[in-house]
């Protein structure tokens, strides 16, 4: 029997993305109403692409030597 991978959304809602950045909800929305976070607004609602978060992510890291 064969299984299907799961669907992985190009798109978080705020909560998603909280639970991937491991961070509060309101944190989320202060983050992307600062300009921090990439977002894109679909009238009131906010979806944050999830290869600009990796992204982002990957840009935030910092090593110390």
């Amino acid at each position: 029997m064969q299984t299907t991978p799961p669907i992985v959304p190009e798109l978080l809602s705020a909560n998603q993305t909280a639970q991937m950045l491991n961070i509060g909800r309101n944190h989320v929305y202060e983050l992307a109403h600062s300009g921090v976070l990439p977002v894109i607004r679909l009238g009131k609602k906010m979806l944050f692409p999830r290869r600009a978060l990796l992204n982002w992510i990957d840009t935030q890291v910092q090593i110390h030597g």
